[in-house]
Formats: structure tokens, sequence, C-alpha cells
């Protein structure tokens, strides 16, 4: 499931992340009809995929379900997301499917992981770019 917060913080580290001889790239769990409407307003060196049947999910071993007593911080991230002019719109996926981030160095070596616990429990855009490496 893409989170439109998410995907916003990269959208602002988006030009650095080039810059870094880098490329973004977005998977959601979205039937695949709904992936152009969601990627429509940003820009192209993004990529989005999506995978309906969650195989990267769990090749990637993220989290399925609420996150337990850690779900009690999904309010505080909820209002801080909405505070920021992000909108919960349809749910395109699967709503329990956790994220996460991923910068894989060439050669295929993960050099940052961050499996979200809940929803809203992003990484922090800093650390995601400082490690692509130069």
């Amino acid at each position: 499931m893409f989170c439109r917060e998410q995907v916003a913080h990269i959208l602002e580290a988006e030009p650095e992340i080039r810059r870094r001889g880098a490329r973004a790239i977005v998977i959601g769990n979205g039937a695949v009809p709904f992936l152009e409407a969601f990627a429509e307003p940003y820009p192209e060196t993004i990529l989005f995929l999506t995978d309906p049947d969650r195989a990267a999910y769990r090749a990637l071993n993220l989290r399925r379900g609420m996150g337990g007593l850690k779900s009690v911080g999904m309010l505080t991230s909820g209002i801080r997301a909405y505070r920021a002019g992000h909108r919960q719109s349809r749910t395109q996926g699967d709503p329990l499917q956790q994220g996460g981030i991923f910068v894989v160095a060439p050669g295929g070596r993960a050099v940052f992981v961050h499996r979200s616990e809940t929803a809203g429990d992003h990484a922090e855009t800093h650390a995601i770019v400082d490690a692509i490496p130069l």
C-alpha cells in the first residue's frame, strides 16, 4: 500500500537522491489499474510499481498487521499526516500490510533498511539520503 505521506518525503529528497546517482522506486500492493492514477501527480523520475500478491513484501520480511501495542502510535502519526495536508483516500490494497524503506547499493547489498512496525512509522528522510553511497 502506498503512503502519500512517505512518498511526499521521498519527493522532497528526490533531487538529492538523483544527484547521488540513485533512483527512488516505490512498490505498493494495490491492483494494477490503480497504479497509474496514484503515480500520475509525481515526476517520472520516481518509478512506481505494484505487487498485488505481496511477494516482494514477503521476500523483504515486511510486517503485516496492526503492530500490537505499537499501533497506539498510529494515532499520533495520523494526526501528524493530517496536519501536513495528507488525507486518507480509499484504500487500494491490503490495509494491514506495512511498508519499509531499503537503500540498495550497486551489487545488491542493502545499506539501509527500515521495516515499518505500524502505519505512519517512517524512516527519517535524511537518514535514507545519507545512506545512499556517493
